[in-house]
């Protein structure tokens, strides 16, 4: 009589079994005497409570008891509702209809609530679309359910799907799919209760084995963020008004989802943007001399912990003033940018290059003692030397470089008081000292200290 009404049902002969057919496959509702084989009903209330997969199962008791206590040790047991025998069949099924809108009011509502959590708490747009695809696919019981993005009217990218969480950004052909481009491009739900007998899918039947229900909901998004499209489809069972007002719910937080997650990456975008501008020198784009000092820090904090060399090379273009009044502060612009890029090209990716100030420059040097921060400096200077500078038509530049070091490795070594400020200070002398003694040349602060 229940199959006859439209009601998928599955009988078990006691309570064991029933216990054993809701594990494999959670029902929606259960019909449910007392007094059973192996394991009485009460019990078998009991232990659907205590089962998380089954706690929330509707149980509906059928009993020829109906004494005020026995209705009320079944409810506290865990029943719902309840039908004493004997009883008219019509009674019965509006009794399990009744169960039913309440079972799907809340897990419709417990669902929202899940997806609003991740819609409003996550910033990781994967896991967000994910968790809405499938909770669409728990609630409405579906085989399949995916978010689309519309490219044009031959190209899709699948965004999403509940089946394979891996799964995403894999192209398809829409021109095997008329129904999802139908709801795209109309703006509305497209329904197919039956795609064996469908007009809009007569050409396309060959991909979809067997009878299936399809259920396709627009999303309403910013045109910007393009077309997108939520499709579910199950065996061939016709999806309800309810199921469907659900998917169109569904539909909504989906493109809140999608407009949160354009939102959030434009502002990494924007956030990224303003970072890079904080931190770089206009000009030469190498980093800045705020920059400069962060770094400096982190480096002097993560030698000293870690026992290991830090340099520092200060090095300054000679005779730059002369370029400036030759040929302009144009030129000199100019000069500055090419004398960045030859920098960069001679460093390291762990080696820092700023722009100090002016015509003087910065590079710092993790992990590097003096004998390896003076092949640096001299490195650059001949680099330097040998380039041929556009602005000036090859006119030939050199650099003085003023050398210093942290042996934090060298057992003998103290830390100065001063420690970040010490180390530039050295640096900085050494640098005067080879301007003082002709210039293009580079002088550690060893030497520098040495030749006082």
């Amino acid at each position: 009589m229940l199959q006859f009404k439209g009601y998928r049902t599955s009988v078990a002969r006691n309570g064991r079994e029933a216990i054993e057919l809701a594990r494999q496959e959670p029902p929606d509702l259960v019909l449910l005497d007392v007094m059973m084989p192996e394991v009485d009903g009460l019990a078998v209330c009991r232990i659907f409570k205590q089962d998380p997969r089954l706690k929330d199962v509707r149980i509906l008791m059928l009993t020829a008891k109906s004494g005020r206590e026995d209705v009320v040790v079944a409810l506290e047991a865990g029943a719902a509702d309840y039908v004493t025998k004997p009883f008219f069949f019509d009674e019965l099924d509006a009794r399990i209809r009744t169960n039913l809108e309440v079972k799907r009011y809340h897990d419709d509502l417990a669902a929202m609530l899940r997806i609003s959590q991740a819609v409003s708490s996550s910033l990781d747009s994967d896991e967000v679309l994910f968790t809405i695809v499938s909770e669409l696919g728990a609630v409405v019981k579906s085989d399949r359910v995916s978010l689309i993005k519309v490219i044009d009217e031959r190209t899709g990218i699948l965004i999403a799907t509940r089946e394979e969480p891996e799964m995403r950004n894999q192209e398809l052909s829409l021109e095997e799919y008329p129904e999802i481009l139908k709801a795209a491009y109309e703006r509305r739900v497209v329904l197919i209760d039956d795609t064996d007998n469908d007009p809009l899918l007569a050409d396309v039947t060959e991909r979809i084995p067997g009878r299936k229900s399809v259920l396709i909901v627009p999303l309403d998004v910013h045109k910007e963020l393009g077309e997108y499209v939520l499709l579910s489809s199950r065996e061939h069972r016709p999806y309800t008004r309810p199921e469907i007002r659900f998917a169109q719910v569904v539909a909504s937080a989906a493109a809140n989802g999608l407009a949160n997650a354009a939102l959030y990456e434009q502002a990494a975008v924007d956030n990224q943007r303003l970072s890079t501008l904080a931190n770089t020198d206009d000009l030469t784009g190498l980093y800045n001399h705020r920059h400069f000092y962060q770094r400096l820090e982190d480096e002097f904090k993560r030698a000293e912990r870690y026992n290991s060399d830090l340099g520092l090379i200060l090095l300054d273009l000679d005779h730059f003033k002369n370029v400036n009044d030759t040929f302009g502060h144009q030129r000199g612009d100019a000069v500055l940018k090419e004398l960045a890029s030859v920098l960069v090209r001679t460093i390291r990716e762990t080696d820092l290059v700023a722009r100090y100030g002016g015509e003087e420059f910065a590079v710092l040097l993790p992990e590097t003692g003096m004998a390896g921060a003076f092949r640096q400096a001299e490195r650059m200077r001949r680099e330097v030397k040998a380039h041929y500078f556009e602005a000036l038509q090859g006119k030939p530049l050199t650099i003085s470089c003023g050398v210093a070091c942290m042996p934090f490795g060298s057992e003998d070594f103290t830390s100065p008081e001063h420690r970040q400020d010490a180390l530039i200070a050295w640096a900085d002398q050494a640098l005067y000292t080879a301007k003082r003694g002709g210039r293009d040349r580079s002088i550690t602060s060893e030497a520098r200290q040495s030749a006082e």
